[in-house]
């Protein structure tokens, strides 16, 4: 491992994917989760998120258990894209108050709510300065 910012980056083999890639007792798991179960404790049935966004770190300070939905929904959210790929802007999100998340609310997009209620799009993407292609 070495340190990069706060990040403890794994040296050792990664996957396709970018994930650290270690062996225990014989079998071949990935760095994050070895680390985290062996400093954390059991993570059985969740993933960890890496809330640095950097697959190759091993920091447990950087992981946390979350669902894989909560995970992907997350992944989303820093790339600054809605589940569909719409351009997550201002203009386009809409924030809806949920107590319970951390944040005390969630992130919707306009554009896949037009969509799946059957509204035109096409003033929602105008304003936003979109193309119709989107």
């Amino acid at each position: 491992m070495e340190q990069n910012g706060n990040c403890l980056v794994w040296t050792g083999a990664l996957s396709s994917e970018g994930y650290g890639i270690a062996s225990y007792k014989g079998r071949f798991m990935r760095a994050h989760r070895l680390g985290y179960t062996l400093i954390v404790g059991d993570i059985t049935g969740e993933i960890l998120d890496h809330l640095c966004r950097n697959r190759a770190c091993v920091n447990p300070e950087h992981l946390e258990p979350v669902t894989n939905r909560e995970n992907v929904m997350r992944g989303l959210e820093a790339r600054g894209v809605c589940k569909n790929g719409h351009p997550r802007l201002p203009e386009l999100t809409l924030k809806w108050r949920n107590p319970r998340t951390e944040l005390g609310y969630t992130l919707h997009c306009k554009l896949c709510r037009y969509i799946s209620t059957g509204r035109n799009t096409a003033n929602l993407k105008r304003a936003a300065g979109l193309s119709d292609t989107i």
